[in-house]
Formats: C-alpha cells, structure tokens, sequence
C-alpha cells in the first residue's frame, strides 16, 4: 500500500488533490497495490506532496502529465514500481 498525502490549504493544494484523483489508477497499474490518497489541511500557502512520509515535491506541477512523472520517478526509486513499461 501506497500512502500519498497533500499538505497545504489553498487553491493550488485542492489542484493538486484533482489531479492525483485523476491519476491514481495509473499509478496503481504501475505499482501493483492500493494507493491512499490523504489531504492535510496546515497553514502552508505552498502545497507539499509527500509519499511514505517523505516529502517529495513542494508546489504545483506544470500539469497532470509532470504531476504523474514525479511520482513514478519516486516510487522507482522506493522499489514500489512492479511494471518498467512507463
């Protein structure tokens, strides 16, 4: 099981809460096993991605498409990927 969480408050932080909706069954085609996706409302204006309590990335992607690259690049570098065909 895959734990991704969203922390911040604002308008970029509840995109960014789209988007991984939008691409959760991707990510779980490409790591085999359920993905958990968690918002934690803070005070940070700038939202924070964070997988497995590591944070991996600090504002707002471009898009879905780089949203979706940053996160299988960690999960390969985690060993969660059980697919190569990315």
């Amino acid at each position: 099981m895959v734990y991704i969480v969203v922390k911040g408050k604002n308008y970029y932080t509840y995109t960014l809460i789209s988007w991984l909706s939008y691409i959760k069954d991707m990510i779980k085609q490409l790591t085999c096993t359920d993905i958990i996706l968690k918002h934690v409302h803070n005070d940070n204006e700038i939202p924070e991605l964070w997988i497995d309590n590591e944070k991996i990335y600090e504002g707002l992607p471009d898009n879905e498409g780089e949203l979706l690259e940053v996160i299988v690049y960690k999960l390969h570098k985690l060993g969660y990927l059980c697919r190569e065909d990315f």
